[in-house]
């Protein structure tokens, strides 16, 4: 008879619920910016953000430090190019397919493991990376290559920006890591790199003059929804149990269900939204799904230093 974990499975079925509310951020966001300036919308998210975080940072205030502050910083740069690469993305194409670029994400993430964290790569993950990497290219390299766009519907600037979010969201990851390593919480770090993010945002629309955007925007119920989805249940909620499960679960059972948080995301606007689903999309799509799990396998057998607890 096999033995559960109780506690352990209570901690994997509030993982699970931060997998389904992240699910349809990219149906939101898309709601948001058909009708609203990317950068606009990206302003009125991070605000709501820094209302709700600012309390937070005041109570951890004192565990800042030089160094660990300097990855936070870090994250915020990296969140301001990686939000607004996925806000311009979507803008421009359908949510369906850019989803299929978070797909990238995992194999890059490997690869900065290696490169900042020293991991080593074994036989196995070096099997699953060129499996993924196979899919990626007909995802991306084929079209790229042709000097088109990725969808016959996408404009060439969309696949580019999805490519940048995909390469660059692993540091979300990697850095706000490096900054619990010194001695800040996780989530203190997101929540500087939030702030970073809104004064960004909002010094962009300043001197593009889309300031008055900001007020008319939220009038519109859609959008309102939108920015709160995006920024409360996604960009705080979500990414706190995102946190917390970590620490209870450990970095693989988070990873897989990010998995398959993406293969969700890809297919929720497809059923919500009937939008389209090529068969190189799909084929790239279990490619890189294969890959991933061979090579999440040689994670799973190399020893993970959890996050510091207490510190949400």
């Amino acid at each position: 008879m096999i033995s559960i974990n109780k506690n352990r499975l209570w901690w994997f079925l509030w993982a699970v619920v931060a997998v389904l509310l992240s699910v349809p951020n990219g149906i939101f966001v898309k709601i948001g910016t058909d009708s609203l300036d990317p950068m606009v919308f990206n302003t009125n998210r991070f605000l709501i953000l820094s209302v709700f975080v600012l309390p937070y940072i005041w109570y951890k205030r004192k565990t800042i430090n030089r160094k660990n502050l300097k990855y936070a910083i870090y994250t915020g740069i990296s969140t301001i190019f990686i939000t607004g690469s996925y806000v311009k993305a979507i803008s421009l194409g359908s949510v369906s397919f850019l989803s299929l670029f978070n797909l990238i994400t995992p194999v890059m993430f490997i690869l900065y493991s290696i490169l900042i964290m020293r991991e080593r790569l074994k036989k196995r993950a070096l099997v699953g990376l060129l499996i993924s990497a196979l899919g990626a290219f007909i995802l991306i390299g084929l079209p790229l290559i042709d000097g088109r766009s990725i969808d016959s519907n996408t404009p060439m600037i969309a696949s580019i920006y999805a490519l940048i979010e995909a390469i660059l969201f692993p540091l979300l990851i990697i850095l706000p890591k490096k900054a619990n390593d010194n001695g800040m919480p996780v989530m203190m770090a997101f929540a500087i790199g939030g702030v970073i993010s809104a004064m960004f945002y909002f010094c962009v629309v300043l001197f593009t003059g889309h300031v008055g955007d900001l007020s008319i925007s939220l009038q519109s119920q859609n959008i309102w929804i939108s920015c709160v989805y995006s920024a409360i249940v996604v960009g705080f909620f979500a990414r706190w149990l995102n946190v917390v499960t970590y620490e209870r679960l450990g970095s693989v059972v988070i990873a897989v269900l990010s998995y398959a948080q993406y293969v969700l995301a890809v297919l929720l606007p497809i059923i919500i939204l009937g939008e389209e689903f090529s068969l190189a999309s799909a084929i790239s799509g279990v490619l890189i799904l294969s890959g991933i799990v061979i090579a999440e396998r040689h994670h799973s057998q190399i020893h993970t230093k959890h996050i510091k607890t207490g510190h949400h």
